[in-house]
């Protein structure tokens, strides 16, 4: 933790998450889990209203107890559970340093964020090493099926032909437009 002093908000934002989490479990201390097990989103992260706002319910937890999150990061789990709202289990890191965690989270125990997805959105293609196509969406990493992407890709083209042939010639003159400065610049 990184302050004593709380202002009158935060005070309450505390009072207001550890009420909800008493309703559920004891709070031990500040070594094991904050099992958020009341609202939970799809992605299995409590939820709620905090201080008349819809918000996650790990970073009313931090704001409340620690403070605001640094502008540019982001909160990681570190005990990987997504319904902790302990704030000494979260670590203001970049979106960057958040996704490397979680994959490698992943590889070393198989538990990681990355894990919990077996097959594709469409149930048609399992999600293998070889199948998992990482997108960046402006602030986080969404892991897709590759083959669905794919496929996406093929349909819109059949779909816009004109379209597909304008990018490809657009591209086309990119492609040598950087040829021919890759040469000059040999």
């Amino acid at each position: 933790m990184q302050s004593t002093e709380f202002t009158q908000q935060q005070l309450i934002g505390q009072a207001y998450v550890l009420e909800r989490i008493s309703r559920v479990q004891r709070v031990a201390g500040f070594d094991e889990c904050w099992e958020w097990n009341l609202k939970l989103n799809r992605d299995g992260y409590g939820h709620g209203r905090f201080a008349g706002k819809g918000m996650s319910a790990y970073r009313a937890s931090y704001l409340s107890f620690v403070g605001p999150v640094p502008r540019g990061l982001h909160l990681d789990h570190l005990c990987n559970n997504r319904a902790c709202v302990n704030p000494a289990h979260l670590d203001p890191v970049t979106r960057v340093v958040n996704s490397k965690r979680a994959v490698e989270r992943d590889r070393l125990n198989g538990t990681g964020h990355w894990a919990q997805r077996e097959m594709c959105s469409k149930g048609l293609h399992a999600m293998t090493d070889d199948n998992v196509y990482l997108r960046d969406m402006g602030g986080r990493t969404k892991r897709l099926c590759a083959e669905c992407v794919l496929e996406g890709g093929r349909r819109w083209r059949r779909e816009h032909p004109e379209r597909a042939a304008e990018i490809n010639a657009a591209n086309y003159i990119k492609q040598k437009a950087r040829r021919a400065a890759l040469k000059q610049s040999n």
